[in-house]
């Protein structure tokens, strides 16, 4: 039982990484298009019933025998696959093709903070700049590597809960 659910989570988690990296891809072209900024985001609210679901058919895959511990456990490894996968989209796409992502958005940020200013705008914008000049900004393994282990996460509580 153990390789098959293992299999099957990382069967099901090919699927689930291509889900996340269209969120992830239609978050930064949704500057672009602002239509992929709604569709990420309803996909993004989807997620968890995404998780779900995907437990929910594993169970009954099992005819309805598997206990609580091989169903957390398959919910753990179905978004450590999905999030690998997401991971080096996430990666891939900082490091070799928008190689400047980040800088830009920190650019962004502060453009808009300073735009609307509030009480503690410009404490805010200080500390980006400091940022920003410092050199102090994540790269993009750091970024991947932070997403992954909060989607791992993420899914872990999540499939405790179903």
């Amino acid at each position: 039982m153990v390789e098959s659910f293992n299999r099957r989570a990382a069967n099901d988690g090919l699927f689930l990484g291509i889900y996340l990296s269209v969120i992830f891809l239609a978050s930064i072209f949704s500057a672009k298009m602002l239509v992929l900024a709604h569709i990420g985001l309803l996909m993004l609210l989807a997620l968890p019933f995404v998780g779900i679901w995907a437990i929910v058919r594993f169970h009954r895959n099992c005819q309805g025998m598997a206990p609580l511990s091989v169903l957390w456990m398959y919910g753990i490894l179905l978004f450590l696959y999905a999030s690998l996968i997401c991971a080096i989209v996430v990666y891939v796409y900082m490091q070799y093709i928008d190689t400047d992502l980040i800088t830009n958005q920190i650019n962004e940020t502060i453009e808009a903070a300073e735009k609307a200013p509030t009480a503690f705008s410009n404490d805010f914008i200080a500390q980006l700049k400091q940022l920003r000049d410092s050199h102090m900004l994540p790269s993009p393994i750091q970024i991947a590597m932070a997403m992954l282990w909060a989607t791992s996460f993420f899914g872990s509580v999540l499939s405790l809960l179903t």
